[in-house]
């Protein structure tokens, strides 16, 4: 119904247009698609969990597909393609909408009156279907309106409901204070635990949220802890899944730091806090599905609704199954890409500006790109001398095991969707990835401890529902059609991420042979289109020092400002550093690009001649299976920009660590060869296609090989009770325990395992 009535609007202005242009409805019958609705071209497989945008047919409901006629026009749907265009280049594709003339209402030779007569009903249609959406559009703000107002003049919100609530007792009696966030309206407050939960632990582990600002919020964390403190058997399929939620404590009364005399303490949703302990938490905030809302779900209007699909097809979340919300703690390199730049007329942007621009860079920005400025950390915490080396990790060391983990979890979280035994409604629902960057381990710290730094967790539950089982056969069939159709998507997002974040630490991390050349390009940033290209230059990798090389075009000529300019250069260093045997990593090669001088200016359309440079190093291993990229920071107006930034090119001591960050997901899930499923971004179309689609099917596999192990396991334990059971009701001198030659429980457990 949404993509219907997203084109209801083009259609009708189309048709009215060429009926007016052309004297009578015969115009616009002639006219073939008529509309064209611009959208990034999904990723999809063929297997049950795609990554997005086809679906099975058997969970198409009739409103999501098929035919809508209006008079003489009748709109069809064109199925889903299957086919998926590359993510690196982002490019679009048009899918058309078909036009079907119905002959019955006219002839050819229908005379001039009849075309007179046509035009006056097809404009009166037009008028009405216009008020319709119009009245609809009223209708939803009233109900807002008046909903909003009835709450503000009960003074009631989800105060006087049954919440689990939170224990009084464990916070400092002091009045809370409000914290600043990076991104959405609801109010965060610091809670003070008066003793911390455990030896370890700090006093912020919790965090307080608005409740007036989490009603459907705080009503799916209260499902998810009735059913993990429920029944084993109703939780089962579950608790996997719910796993990677946030601590939920419950609903508190705080009294805020601040208010007035007559101002009510607040009611506060007691969670998790996802900062705590941390020195500088560098998080990425990532919302997952190709579609992150649905009109008339948990409150959401039509329109809406449809602004809200208008965004995902503006955005990352059709072309790749999720989008980058937030990132907090970026590099500098990210820190420097002004997306107002280009904005003459905007000299002085106002905060809220400037915070939606950023928002909305971040949002279109793809997998690859976010996951190079995730484990970018060579400006952020800093580099390191060769002496520290010794009792500090390197930036690459660190980046490296977080990457390790984010992987190993994602994998996890993908497989945990699967087992989940009722499909779910989880719209525009989170995750949060996330580690320390405002420090490098000590080096002699335990590996497990600094793992346990590293977060993947599931947050944002405003437009979620808890479905169990009992629910789902409850409801009719069109709605389980519709949870189906969503939990689609959200497993094709989970998958996807997983993928992307797999196949970044392959390139960045899984060459065991060392690197070979880099290719450094230099481009002019430019935050509304795409960046211009200035020069290139090659660069073998071996030991050397301060060196210059000039900067050549596509073609190999020569990077100059005009004929007689000198010619455009760029200057480097290189050295190799060798790693402790200790570490994950033999070395790294360390390439320092320094500067850049003579570059042409290219901001002619802004009437400047300066240009704003920045460089993107691209790593090749010998055989190319292998290749990453890093880049600078954007140095603004200049045509000689300085940037000393160095960036380590890491080597890997041992090939097969993704191997077993995937088998701790699951035995086999990193079954060689990963190099098929996990190809780098210049690979074309079909063979990204192919790979993600292997990719899916191995997390099939190995999810039902996780299913039938945990099935036999349940079983051998049951026969094992049971067994024992039998023992202890035998006299010792009729035990089946001498007849077995006094097999122990565990030793009798594993024949048991090895005959099922």
């Amino acid at each position: 119904d949404l993509r219907l009535s997203r084109q209801l609007k083009r259609i009708h202005a189309a048709a009215m247009a060429e009926a007016l242009s052309s004297g009578g409805i015969e115009g616009a019958a002639s006219s073939a698609a008529i509309s064209q609705s611009e959208v990034w071209s999904p990723r999809s497989s063929t297997s049950p969990n795609y990554r997005q945008g086809s679906m099975p047919l058997s969970c198409r409901s009739s409103s999501m597909a098929g035919e809508m006629t209006m008079g003489t026009l009748t709109l069809v749907e064109p199925e889903p393609s299957l086919e998926r265009t590359p993510n690196p280049s982002r490019r679009r594709t048009r899918r058309r909408s078909t036009v079907k003339t119905e002959n019955t209402c006219h002839t050819h030779g229908s005379s001039p009156s009849a075309k007179d007569t046509t035009a006056p009903v097809l404009l009166s249609r037009v008028k009405s279907d216009y008020a319709c959406l119009e009245r609809q559009s009223s209708e939803d703000k009233l109900v807002r309106t008046k909903t909003s107002k009835s709450v503000r003049r009960s003074g009631k919100d989800n105060s006087d409901r049954d919440f689990t609530r939170a224990n009084a007792e464990l916070f400092q009696d002091q009045p809370v204070t409000r914290l600043g966030t990076s991104g959405g309206t609801a109010p965060f407050f610091r809670l003070e635990l008066k003793h911390p939960l455990t030896s370890s632990g700090s006093l912020d582990y919790f965090i307080g949220k608005d409740l007036s600002h989490a009603r459907d919020e705080v009503d799916f964390y209260e499902s998810a802890h009735s059913l993990l403190h429920g029944p084993a058997p109703s939780r089962r399929g579950f608790q996997p899944l719910l796993s990677f939620m946030l601590d939920y404590a419950g609903v508190g009364t705080f009294n805020i730091e601040g208010a007035g005399p007559t101002e009510a303490p607040k009611e506060l949703l007691v969670m998790r806090n996802m900062r705590d302990g941390y020195k500088k938490l560098r998080m990425l905030d990532i919302k997952i599905g190709e579609k992150t809302s649905s009109a008339g779900w948990q409150g959401k209007s039509r329109m809406a609704a449809l602004k809200q699909d208008i965004l995902d097809g503006l955005t990352n979340s059709k072309g790749e199954g999720f989008r980058l919300e937030g990132f907090d703690s970026p590099p500098a390199a990210l820190e420097s890409m002004d997306p107002l730049l280009d904005l003459l007329k905007l000299s002085s942007p106002t905060e809220d500006v400037r915070k939606k621009a950023q928002r909305f860079m971040l949002q279109r920005m793809p997998a690859s790109e976010v996951f190079m400025h995730l484990t970018d950390m060579h400006q952020d915490p800093g580099d390191i001398t060769e002496k520290e080396l010794s009792y500090i990790l390197a930036p690459a060391e660190a980046s490296e095991l977080a990457l390790h983990e984010i992987c190993s979890r994602l994998a996890q979280l993908a497989l945990a969707c699967r087992q989940c035994p009722s499909p779910q409604k989880w719209v525009g629902s989170s995750v949060a990835l996330g580690f320390e960057c405002g420090q490098l381990p000590r080096r002699m710290a335990p590996e497990n401890l600094l793992r346990d730094k590293v977060t993947v967790s599931l947050f944002d539950w405003g437009r979620s529902e808890l479905n169990r089982p009992e629910m789902h056969a409850e409801l009719e069939e069109v709605e389980r059609q519709d949870r189906a159709i969503f939990w689609q998507y959200y497993m094709g997002g989970i998958d996807s991420l997983a993928w992307e974040a797999a196949r970044n630490y392959r390139h960045h991390f899984g060459s065991a042979n060392g690197w070979f050349k880099v290719d450094v390009v230099v481009y002019d940033f430019d935050s509304m289109s795409e960046s211009d290209f200035i020069g290139q230059g090659s660069i073998h990798l071996a030991p050397i020092g301060e060196t210059t090389i000039q900067l050549t075009d596509r073609e190999g000529r020569a990077v100059k400002k005009g004929l007689r300019s000198p010619p455009a250069t760029l200057t480097y260093k290189i050295e190799w550093r060798n790693f402790p045997s200790s570490s994950r990593l033999k070395g790294a090669w360390r390439v320092t690009l320094l500067r850049a001088a003579n570059l042409p200016g290219l901001d002619h359309f802004l009437g400047r001649s300066t240009s704003d440079p920045f460089a993107v190093l691209t790593a090749f291993s010998q055989d190319g299976r292998f290749r990453f990229q890093q880049q600078t920071c954007v140095i603004e107006r200049r045509l000689d920009p300085v940037w000393e930034e160095t960036f380590e090119l890491p080597v890997a001591r041992d090939p097969s660590a993704l191997h077993t960050a995937l088998n701790a997901a699951a035995p086999g899930l990193g079954a060689a060869p990963l190099g098929a499923l996990l190809l780098h971004d210049d690979a074309d179309d079909e063979q990204l296609n192919q790979a993600f689609r292997a990719w899916s099917q191995r997390l099939d596999l190995a999810a039902n090989c996780v299913a039938h192990t945990t099935a036999a396991a349940n079983a051998a334990a049951r026969k094992e009770m049971a067994y024992w059971d039998k023992c202890n009701s035998m006299s010792p001198t009729t035990s089946p325990v001498d007849q077995r030659n006094s097999e122990t429980p565990s030793t009798f457990t594993n024949k048991m395992l090895e005959s099922l």
